[in-house]
């Protein structure tokens, strides 16, 4: 586990296999955006029509944007004082050299800020130490380049495409990664994969 990902925890013997890892290292890109202030209590779709809002990226594209749009590594905006949006908070454990490196938007971007991001938060007390608020707007890519579905197989990196088999090991229910507090279990969202045919 620690060659796919050093933060992973897993129990693939338990009686409902796991693995664990923390979703600001792991995901494949994840941008979040401070907005201004706190949104007032309301539903996601009413939220989503504020100004202010960033737009959520589409293949498509939308009326403001000509050509399609994908999320964009950048998580710097979780380092800077809730009540500015240029002084760092210096208590994350970041200078403006790490801050910067984790910046893959605009002017100054970093074209490699999802590797700088994974690097920074491989370290728990990075972990620890930065918190989302309600006015972070996270988007995240949703990748696995560990599962290979057209063979059902995990590959496992640094080994020349050695694979293991997930056939075998399948009981027939679904696999389901579920983004949760680990704290108190608050279940965020779930992205459920559901094998319709084994054999083909």
């Amino acid at each position: 586990a620690p060659l796919i990902d050093p933060t992973l925890k897993l129990d693939l013997y338990a009686d409902e296999p796991w693995a664990f890892s923390p979703l600001i290292g792991t995901m494949y890109r994840i941008n979040v955006q401070r907005l201004p202030q706190d949104p007032e209590p309301s539903s996601a779709e009413d939220l989503f029509k504020l100004t202010g809002w960033p737009t959520f990226p589409t293949p498509e594209g939308n009326e403001d944007m000509k050509e399609a749009q994908y999320v964009q590594d950048d998580t710097s905006a979780l380092f800077y004082l809730p009540s500015s949006s240029s002084e760092i908070d210096e208590s994350l454990g970041a200078d403006v050299g790490t801050v910067h490196n984790l910046r893959g938007t605009g002017s100054e971007a970093n074209p490699h800020a999802e590797k700088a991001r994974a690097n920074f938060f491989h370290s728990e007390e990075h972990r620890k130490k930065v918190k989302f608020t309600a006015r972070d707007v996270v988007t995240a890519d949703f990748a696995n380049g560990f599962l290979d579905f057209n063979d059902l197989a995990v590959i496992l990196p640094y080994t020349a495409g050695m694979k293991f088999d997930l056939k075998r090991m399948w009981d027939g229910r679904p696999v389901r990664y579920f983004c949760k507090n680990k704290s108190t279990g608050q279940v965020y969202f779930v992205i459920e994969f559901n094998i319709m045919d084994l054999n083909n």
